[in-house]
This record gives C-alpha cells, structure tokens and sequence, in this order.
C-alpha cells in the first residue's frame, strides 16, 4: 500500500490553526462563569453559534464564530479522511464539511457542574450523548466493502499506475461518503457520558480551556472507537488504513480547540486579582 501524508495532513491543520488566530482582548469583569465558557466553546465548534452572553464573555462576534465553526468542520473532514483512509481527499473535502453540518446538528452537550479547586483552576463536568452514526456505518458496511475489494483485490490494487490508484482511491472516498448520506437520517446518539475538564488562568489571569482539556470533550461527540476504520480485517480494509494501526504514527487532527487562545489576552473571561 502506498504512503500517506499523516504529516502533511498535521501540518495543514496546524497552518489552518495559525491562519485563524487572532488577539482579541476582552476587559476583566466581576465574575467568570464558566457554565457559559464551555457551554459557548461547544456551541460554537460544533453547531456555528453561541449565546450573546458566550459572545460578551470572550469578546468574539457573529463572524469570529462562523469561522471557528468552518475550521471544525475542514478538520473534521480531515480526520474522516484520515480514518478511512483516502488518500486524495482534495476533491471531497467540501462534501464531507456538508455532511459534518448534518452530523454536528445531533450534538448534545450539557454543562452539569462547575467548581473552583484551591489551586485556583475551576472543574466543570459536561455530559456529552456521543453521536452513534459511524458505529451505524460499521454495521451496515459488510456488503459494499465485499463488492468493492472483489473489484480491486490486493493484486490488482499492487499494479496499479498513479492514475488508476488515484481513480481508485476516489471510488473508496465515494464509497464511504455515500454510506455516510445513507444511513445520516438514523442519526442517534449513545448512552450519556460525563467528562471533566479544568480551566486554568494564563500569565494574564485569563481562564483557559487548553487543547489537551478540549480534545476530551471532542473525543465525547462523535464515538469513532467501533466505526471499524483501524481494526478492519485485512480482506476488507480501507486504502491506506493498515497505517493507522502504527504505534509510532501521528495521531490525526482533531476539531479540538478549533482556534488557538491567544497567551497575553486569552478572550476567555475574567482576570482573577
């Protein structure tokens, strides 16, 4: 199988993260709420808007939020792309960000509790219902995948030119996107599952909700951990997704922290004295 470009994919999302920072200051005010803070991160990654009381906590306005909302949705595109292994993704990307607008419309989020710990950073307990449409996919896949790899088996894929592989590749992508569109209108989702993060102050007295922190909420949204894209038999795998088994590999982008918080005016709430 040919290499992919993990790195590569890591690198533009990284530029993407870049592209997108900004240095937005918001003046300290009486108290955080911090309900309100995750509450509106979430909104805004994952649904394109947020309360006005988000929006006056960090000082960000309608269009700061729309373009945290695209970047999720471009780098959720790439970790569809990474877990399924296509490898020209290119031409998809923007029919997969329309299908992560319908996917992200199922989210369910609820802050439950908050609390300020001595060492001055504050506990916040989300329960997240993950969205189960991947695991759906896996269900439902076992006859296409047959079609598709007695079309193009081992042998075959290995004497592939560049633009037969390329045409290959986009059969695959086309495969799974169209399982995807298939079974989007059964979208559920599973059992509740409470997750704590901590927000911490920065040298500026800013609460912070780290990327670290983020990724464990994003990691509630979407359950990929039975989708079937790394633990494929050999018979049915994906293009490229023996790779993603690789210990040592980089792990894919995620939506997590979908903009980097500035260090010196982190638009995050209230400075603490």
């Amino acid at each position: 199988m040919r290499p992919r470009g993990k790195l590569t994919v890591l690198l533009t999302a990284l530029a993407l993260f870049l592209g997108l920072a900004g240095c937005w200051e918001k003046a300290p005010e009486s108290a955080f709420d911090a309900k309100t803070y995750v509450e509106g991160r979430l909104a805004e990654a994952y649904l394109g808007e947020t309360s006005q009381e988000y929006m006056d906590l960090v000082g960000y306005n309608e269009v700061q939020v729309e373009s945290i909302y695209q970047n999720s949705l471009y780098l959720e595109a790439q970790v569809f792309s990474y877990l399924y292994g296509i490898e020209y993704p290119e031409d998809f990307y923007e029919e997969i960000q329309e299908l992560y607008k319908s996917i992200y419309s199922h989210v369910e989020f609820l802050v439950v509790s908050t609390a300020r710990e001595e060492d001055g950073s504050i506990s916040v307990e989300v329960e997240l219902q993950p969205i189960d449409l991947p695991q759906r996919v896996e269900r439902e896949k076992g006859e296409a995948l047959k079609s598709f790899f007695e079309k193009y088996p081992s042998g075959v894929q290995n004497t592939m030119n560049d633009e037969e592989y390329k045409a290959y590749d986009a059969e695959w992508a086309r495969l799974i996107i169209d399982l995807y569109k298939e079974l989007l209108p059964e979208t559920g989702n599973l059992e509740p599952r409470r997750v704590t993060v901590k927000l911490t102050q920065n040298e500026a007295g800013y609460y912070t909700l780290s990327d670290e922190e983020f990724r464990k909420l994003d990691a509630g949204v979407i359950d990929y951990s039975r989708s079937g894209t790394q633990t494929a038999p050999e018979s049915t795998q994906s293009p490229g997704a023996e790779e993603s088994l690789d210990p040592e590999a980089p792990a894919p982008p995620t939506t997590a922290s979908p903009i980097p918080q500035p260090e010196e005016s982190e638009a995050s709430g209230t400075e603490t004295e």
